[in-house]
């Protein structure tokens, strides 16, 4: 299916799916669309562990995580940025 959507983003179809679940993001990666992992309360650690696992079950298909664990390290580790935050 011929999108500006999927060509922007390299996807067979316009199909976005935003999950926590990793299961998810790679099931719909590895079949056409675009997987987004919702990982706002992963340590970085965690994150890392997730995407490999997406990154091993997606066939090289696109994927994107959001997540704010720099920032959440930042706040931890920077009283301006606690302060800003």
């Amino acid at each position: 299916m011929k999108h500006s959507l999927t060509e922007t983003f390299d996807i067979e179809f316009p199909l976005f799916a935003f999950s926590h679940c990793r299961d998810v993001v790679a099931a719909v990666s590895r079949n056409g669309g675009f997987g987004v992992l919702g990982a706002v309360e992963l340590t970085p650690e965690e994150l890392r562990v997730e995407l490999d696992w997406i990154a091993a079950h997606t066939n090289g298909r696109p994927l994107v995580s959001t997540s704010l664990c720099l920032m959440q390290q930042l706040v931890k580790t920077n009283p301006l940025v606690k302060l800003i935050w």
